[in-house]
């Protein structure tokens, strides 16, 4: 989505890629029902987005819950998807107990505290090994995330649940894994399983020093990554 690309678009754009970014519905100017939501209806509007722009395929980057979703568009289309470029890719190994405490105070729509939820951010978000996000980038961190509504997030949080078997294979699509080796919430042993349930077309980089904010905390790494991954295929 838009916030979080934010931090490479740039360095991909200067590599000649074109980028679209979209907001999920109910973030920004974005609309949509938000009852009963799924990965499949959130996917839905992403091809309906290419459709609309007369494109014929895409490389898709998906982080967090976006690497979900463009999982399951992936395999919910057949030759819209080149490649998919999945961070912080969660969605098999759960994270630790007192992690799932931490979202779960962290998310939680009664709690107003937000010293309390900064502090949370760096425990849930940021590697233990490393502060490097510059204060601008974790600025943008605390107010994405201290500003969400809560019906928005809770919607989102339920399309997250959708069963992994209609999404997690993403299809035959190729998958880059790029995952912080300090990621709390989508454990590394996520990328691992990835890779070897789907070794012929998962190509897996793990980053030291980095978490679940990887995209704050090593943008142009990440952003080489990918620009030489999609140049290669």
């Amino acid at each position: 989505d838009i916030f979080h690309m934010y931090c490479i678009v740039p360095f991909l754009i200067q590599e000649g890629i074109q980028i679209i970014g979209i907001n999920w519905r109910g973030v920004g100017q974005s609309k949509g029902e938000l009852q009963n939501l799924s990965l499949h209806h959130m996917a839905a509007d992403v091809i309906s987005l290419i459709n609309a722009l007369g494109i014929e395929s895409v490389d898709l980057i998906g982080n967090a819950l976006g690497n979900r979703v463009a999982r399951c568009m992936a395999k919910d289309t057949s030759g819209l998807v080149n490649t998919i470029t999945l961070l912080a890719a969660g969605g098999n190994i759960e994270p630790a107990p007192d992690i799932k405490d931490a979202m779960y105070a962290f998310f939680n729509i009664e709690n107003t505290d937000i010293e309390g939820k900064i502090e949370l951010i760096r425990k849930l978000f940021l590697s233990h090994s490393s502060m490097a996000v510059d204060k601008c980038a974790l600025g943008k961190l605390i107010m994405h995330y201290t500003n969400l509504q809560p019906d928005v997030t809770l919607a989102h949080h339920k399309a997250g649940d959708t069963p992994a078997s209609e999404w997690s294979s993403a299809g035959d699509v190729p998958m880059l894994v790029i995952q912080g080796l300090d990621d709390k919430i989508a454990p590394p042993e996520n990328g691992e399983l990835l890779k070897r349930k789907y070794t012929d077309r998962v190509t897996l980089v793990n980053l030291p020093n980095a978490g679940h904010g990887l995209l704050q905390e090593k943008p142009c790494e990440i952003a080489k990554i990918i620009i030489d991954y999609i140049y290669s295929q």
